[in-house]
């Protein structure tokens, strides 16, 4: 299986770099990460859409034995589910006996699989979400001494301002969105899209549903969105506040990552900054 990105850089495979990787249905992307906090690595692959679990399974197999990279000792390795089965509940609310009654009153059964929980103290919200027990069990096999967490429980500590902002990651076929009111997390939420009035009609939705003004909302743009796609001007139609996002300050970076759009990759480095 063809990685999608492979830029390894000097470093890369050297023992003793930090491990970062993020999973998801649409794709599993790896970044290396020295103890002087450069980026060595990023190693990202698609997965086509609709794929199963055992597909999804069989793929990472395959990755997991064919990369070099990953068969190098790490002194820390940081794993973050991107799963779209998630439910974001206030902290008062979270008990962990009644998790599982809560998520499956949304989602349904889920006794197949593997359901975790990140508590967000700064944030006063527990996440409660799923992982496919398959995935689940390759994934903890192969990095035995791992932390977990998922990706909505670490999206809001990226944005550091106050103010009312939506911070969007555009996939191949989905969108992940956070929508801050006065700094405070609104909704986290994956939908998928075919034609640009998809997004539109998602993201000024989520404005409209909790009162906020489009005039006083920064959007910000992450992943696979071009500035002269169709996309992007179907969204800078409506919205007034654009803001492609920039590599986050934490890391050091070689020329062969900035020679891509800094927003296509901004939001995993923005990620691994904060597990």
């Amino acid at each position: 299986m063809d990685p999608k990105f492979n830029i390894q850089l000097a470093g890369a495979n050297a023992d003793n770099n930090s491990l970062f990787m993020q999973l998801s249905f649409s794709a599993v992307t790896f970044i290396t990460i020295t103890e002087g906090s450069r980026i060595a690595s990023l190693v990202s692959y698609d997965f086509p859409a609709g794929i199963s679990e055992l597909t999804l399974v069989s793929s990472l197999k395959e990755i997991f034995t064919a990369n070099t990279l990953l068969q190098k000792q790490f002194r820390k390795v940081d794993i973050v589910f991107a799963f779209a089965t998630s439910l974001l509940v206030p902290y008062d609310f979270h008990n962990n006996p009644s998790n599982k009654a809560m998520f499956e009153l949304v989602y349904g059964d889920s006794q197949d699989n593997i359901l975790k929980n990140d508590l967000r103290f700064q944030h006063n919200f527990c996440n409660i979400y799923e992982v496919p027990r398959l995935v689940n069990s390759i994934v903890t096999t192969k990095f035995p001494t791992a932390t977990f967490t998922h990706q909505y429980s670490i999206l809001p500590d990226i944005i550091k301002a106050g103010g009312n902002h939506l911070y969007a990651i555009f996939g191949e076929y989905d969108v992940t969105a956070m929508l801050l009111k006065e700094g405070k997390i609104q909704i986290i939420q994956n939908f998928k899209y075919q034609v640009p009035e998809d997004v539109t009609y998602y993201l000024l939705g989520f404005c409209e549903n909790f009162d906020l003004a489009i005039s006083e909302t920064i959007l910000h743009l992450n992943g696979g969105i071009a500035k002269d796609s169709d996309l992007f001007k179907e969204i800078d139609s409506y919205f007034l506040q654009i803001e492609y996002a920039t590599l986050p300050s934490a890391f050091y970076y070689a020329d062969e990552i900035k020679q891509y759009p800094a927003h296509l990759f901004s939001h995993l480095f923005a990620t691994a900054s904060c597990v």
